[in-house]
C-alpha cells in the first residue's frame, strides 16, 4: 500500500519580510597606503566570487530573491552601508530572519570614547571610500556603530558572517593588532589594513570600561567571524577560504534537506580552515586561521536553513496553471485506515500521468504514482475517465496521519506531461523543482539544466483531510 502522507515533521515559517545585506568590497577608493616606509596596495582579488557564493547561499538558505540586497565595491560607502542597516532595522519584524555579510578589510584605530580599555584600539570594517588620515583610517565602520546598528534592529533572528581579517570580536572588537595586508602566495591575500600609529601611544582613559562587549541572552543576534581575534582572514583568487566552506557547507545542507545550525557551520568552516592553513604552513608559508561564533548562546543551535512552506507553494502553484484537470476524491474527509480513490475526468489531453502529494503537517512531496508496486505504464489518452487506482492496480492510497497529528490536509496534484516522465523512477528533485516554479515569475530568464520532458502541461488538485 501507498500511504498518503510522508514521514519528515518540519516547520514552515514566514518569509515575507526577511532581510538579506551582502556587502563584497574588492576594489577600494583608496588604491595604496603608506605604512612604516612601505607601500601597501588595497586590492583583494575573489571577493566578487565570494558576493555570488553568499548570493547562492541566501536562497538555499530559503530567502528570495527579492530580498537580497547587494553592495560591492563602489556602492558599498560607509553611507550606503549605514543606510541599508537602518533601512532593514525599519522593516524587518520580530520574527523575521537577518542575514548580513561583509567581505572586505577589517583594521584598527585608535579608540576614541574610552570603551577599548585593553589596547586602546576600536576595531573597524573597512567601506569602500575609507582614508587614510594622520595615524588614523576615516570614515570606516567601527565595531561600536556595528554593535548599535545591530541592536537597533527589531527581528530576534539576525545572523552575522563578517569574512575578514581579526573578525573573532567584530560584532563589538577585534581585539589584534594587524600584520598588513601582504601575499603570501600564488593569489593569496590577508583581508587587514595594518595598523598606522605606535600601539604604546594608547593610554587608558581613568574609569573607561573593560574592552570589548559579552555575548548575552538578551542579544538578537549570532555571529560567524573568519578569524580570531589576532588572526588574519585568507583571501584566494578562488574566493575567500571562509566564504566557501560556508557555501559548501550550505549547498551540501540543502540537497540533503537536513537543518543547519551556526554552530555546525563554524565548525565545518573551522575544519576547511585548518586544512588549507596547514596547506600553507607546510608550502613554508605562514598562516593561522580559526573562525569563531559570537553572539547569543542560546542561537548558535537554531536552524539557519528556512523551510518552504510546500504545501501553499504547491497548491497555489496548481491553482496558477491555465490548463487543469479535473480530479475529485471519493470523500473529502478520511479516517486513518480508509482508502482514497480519485478521479480524473475527461482528460485535456493525451500524456503520462503522474500523482504527488503534500501535507500541511510534513511539508515534504512524494510520488504517489507511478510507484513500486505499479508494473504497468502511466500514459493516458485525451478523452479519458481514469480512477486511481483503477481495479486493475495492485495497490491502494490508505489515509495515516503523521506522527503526533489529529489532523492533517493534504494536496494532491494529478500532472500530465506531453513527454514520457516518470517522477518515480527519475528521482528529480521535487522541492527544487517547485521551488524553481513557483518562483520563476521573478526572473526575466533563467538558465536551467534542460530536462526531458519539461514541464507538466496540464495540472489538477483536490485537497482532503484525514482526521482521527
Amino acid at each position: 500500500m501507498r500511504h498518503l502522507l510522508p514521514l519528515l515533521l518540519v516547520p514552515a515559517l514566514a518569509v515575507a519580510e526577511n532581510q538579506v545585506l551582502l556587502i563584497g568590497i574588492g576594489q577600494y577608493q583608496t588604491e595604496k597606503l603608506m605604512s612604516g616606509g612601505r607601500e601597501i596596495l588595497t586590492a583583494l582579488s575573489g571577493i566578487d566570487l565570494d558576493v555570488r557564493m553568499m548570493r547562492e547561499s541566501a536562497g538555499l538558505l530559503g530567502f528570495r530573491p527579492n530580498q537580497i540586497k547587494v553592495l560591492e565595491n563602489r556602492e558599498a560607502t560607509l553611507a550606503a552601508i549605514r543606510a541599508e542597516f537602518r533601512r532593514i532595522a525599519s522593516s524587518a519584524g520580530k520574527d523575521d530572519r537577518v542575514l548580513i555579510y561583509f567581505s572586505g578589510h577589517g583594521s584598527q584605530i585608535p579608540d576614541t570614547n574610552g570603551d577599548e580599555r585593553s589596547d586602546g584600539l576600536d576595531e573597524v570594517l573597512l567601506p569602500w571610500d575609507f582614508a587614510q588620515g594622520e595615524k588614523t583610517l576615516v570614515n570606516v565602520l567601527t565595531d561600536d556603530e556595528i554593535a548599535a546598528l545591530v541592536k537597533a534592529i527589531p527581528s530576534e533572528h539576525v545572523v552575522l558572517i563578517f569574512d575578514s581579517c581579526n573578525s573573532g570580536t567584530a560584532d563589538k572588537g577585534i581585539k589584534a593588532r594587524s600584520m598588513g595586508a601582504k601575499g603570501i602566495g600564488d593569489g593569496l591575500q590577508w583581508k587587514a589594513v595594518p595598523s598606522l600609529f605606535p600601539p604604546a601611544e594608547y593610554t587608558p582613559a581613568e574609569g573607561s570600561k573593560a574592552a570589548g562587549t559579552v555575548a548575552s541572552a538578551s542579544d538578537n543576534y549570532v555571529a560567524l567571524m573568519a578569524a580570531q581575534e589576532d588572526e588574519f582572514a585568507s583571501a584566494t583568487s578562488r574566493g575567500s577560504v571562509f566564504t566557501l566552506a560556508v557555501h559548501t557547507a550550505i549547498k551540501e545542507a540543502a540537497v540533503k534537506y537536513s537543518p543547519l545550525t551556526a554552530e555546525r557551520l563554524v565548525e565545518i568552516a573551522a575544519a576547511a580552515a585548518d586544512k588549507f592553513c596547514r596547506e600553507m604552513r607546510d608550502a613554508g608559508k605562514p598562516a593561522s586561521q580559526h573562525p569563531q561564533l559570537r553572539g547569543n548562546p542560546a542561537k548558535k543551535g537554531i536552524n539557519l536553513r528556512i523551510i518552504e512552506d510546500y504545501f501553499t507553494m504547491v497548491s497555489q502553484w496548481a491553482d496558477s496553471m491555465s490548463e487543469k484537470i479535473t480530479l475529485t476524491a471519493n470523500a473529502a474527509t478520511f479516517k486513518p485506515g480508509k482508502v482514497i480513490e480519485l478521479k480524473l475526468s475527461d482528460l485535456p489531453v493525451s500524456g503520462y500521468l503522474n500523482l504527488i502529494q503534500v501535507s500541511d503537517k510534513t511539508n515534504r512531496i512524494e510520488v504517489l504514482f507511478p510507484n513500486q508496486i505499479h508494473s504497468g505504464g502511466n500514459r493516458v489518452e485525451k478523452g479519458a475517465t481514469i480512477t486511481l487506482p483503477s481495479p486493475s492496480n495492485e495497490f491502494d492510497l490508505e489515509a495515516h496521519l503523521a506522527d503526533g497529528a489529529t489532523h492533517e490536509k493534504i494536496a494532491l496534484v494529478a500532472l500530465i506531461y506531453e513527454e514520457p516522465v516518470d517522477l518515480h523512477k527519475s528521482g528529480e528533485d521535487l522541492h527544487g523543482a517547485f521551488r524553481g516554479l513557483a518562483r520563476r515569475e521573478e526572473r526575466a530568464f533563467e538558465i536551467v539544466p534542460r530536462k526531458r520532458g519539461g514541464a507538466p502541461a496540464y495540472a489538477g488538485k483536490v485537497v482532503v483531510e484525514v482526521t482521527q
